[in-house]
């Protein structure tokens, strides 16, 4: 497996244990900056994840392919729901759908935008090389 496969998926691992112990937390604190901050964290620590799984994927330029990307958004969105069944164990804590609704849309966003990110940048780097012939 080369190496970035392998940082990917180590990175996976702990993104999930440390989101483990915040949920884990009976309160967190929260800047309280606007409405909906909590969705956006969700949102973003998802996307990250969906990321670092598809990082951990076999793909061949210019982008990943849709099964890898599916794959990701799904693995995600399951650790989303399995952190919701958590939290009905944690004093303080409650499931809320909402949550798993902003993890799987921050995943889906997330590797939406690498990829077209992606095939942009081959692109570019395709239209680069004819150029320069």
């Amino acid at each position: 497996m080369p190496p970035l496969r392998i940082l990917s998926l180590l990175a996976a691992i702990i993104w999930i244990a440390l989101e483990f112990y915040l949920s884990s937390q009976s309160t967190l604190p929260s800047l309280h900056l606007f409405v909906f901050e909590d969705k956006v964290i969700h949102a973003i620590y998802y996307g990250v994840l969906a990321v670092f799984f598809l990082g951990s994927f076999h793909f061949t330029a210019p982008d990943f392919g849709k099964k890898e990307r599916v794959s990701a958004v799904l693995l995600a969105s399951m650790y989303g729901v399995f952190d919701e069944i958590h939290q009905l164990y944690v004093p303080g804590r409650y499931a809320d759908i909402w949550d798993w609704v902003a993890d799987t849309s921050g995943a889906i966003l997330a590797v939406g935008l690498l990829s077209w990110g992606l095939r942009r940048y081959w692109n570019l780097q395709r239209r680069g090389t004819d150029f320069n012939s």
